[in-house]
């Protein structure tokens, strides 16, 4: 198998530099990638507490539901020469008791239309699709899901920790090395339940989290 190259969405194709939140992440906080997701379409589940509006301090986001129980969490900030949106859709379901989630970068076109990003370059920090064999694919962010009722949170299964385990046998799930060393996984869904289940109670396999706050519906003006 030919070594996978890890490539980044551009930072242009989205309005000014990227967002630390939920769907964006930084160089030196990185999720765990997966080159396969965990649920089949038929397998998402409907969490409609999902849907509605959510932010971190400066930055505003949509939860609406897509096709096949999935959502898309839609990034406000349109960018101002192609109205081009960043997109993170996922697809929840619950594994031993606890909500897991799957999810994949894109780019909303306007007009409601999602498409991979036509341009990539590396350094963004915005993990978002991988080749394989001269293909595009995209490339999944897996990780446990928490909402309440004013707070979401997305605990990612660490990185630096993946690594570390892979490298010294400490966990067994497939995987491979990319160009770089970095390991990357293969599993399939039904390997990736198996492995999320053996870390569920393991909290520094999820050291990673990001939290967001809901935003208050407005209430109509009622005039007199």
């Amino acid at each position: 198998m030919r070594p996978f190259q890890v490539l980044l969405i551009t930072a242009l194709l989205i309005a000014g530099p990227p967002h630390v939140s939920a769907a964006t992440v930084s160089a030196a906080t990185l999720p765990a990638k997966s080159l396969q997701g965990v649920f089949s379409p038929d397998e998402c589940e409907l969490v409609p507490e999902l849907v509605g509006g959510w932010a971190i301090p400066g930055v505003n986001y949509s939860v609406r539901e897509s096709d096949h129980h999935r959502y898309w969490m839609i990034d406000q900030d349109a960018d101002l020469k192609t109205g081009n949106k960043l997109i993170l859709e996922i697809c929840a379901a619950h594994i031993g008791g606890q909500l897991f989630y799957d999810a994949t970068f894109q780019i909303l076109r306007p007009g409601n239309k999602p498409t991979l990003p036509p341009e990539f370059v590396v350094g963004t920090g915005i993990f978002a699709v991988n080749i394989v064999g001269g293909f595009w694919v995209p490339l999944h962010i897996i990780g446990k899901l928490e909402i309440g009722q004013n707070n979401l949170r997305f605990l990612q299964i660490d990185d630096k920790w993946l690594q570390e385990a892979l490298k010294s046998r400490l966990i067994t799930v497939p995987s491979v090395a990319d160009d770089s060393g970095e390991y990357l996984l293969t599993a399939n869904g039904k390997q990736l339940k198996a492995f999320l289940a053996t870390l569920s109670a393991n909290p520094k396999a999820f050291s990673e989290q990001q939290s967001l706050s809901r935003i208050p519906e407005r209430k109509p003006n009622r005039t007199p």
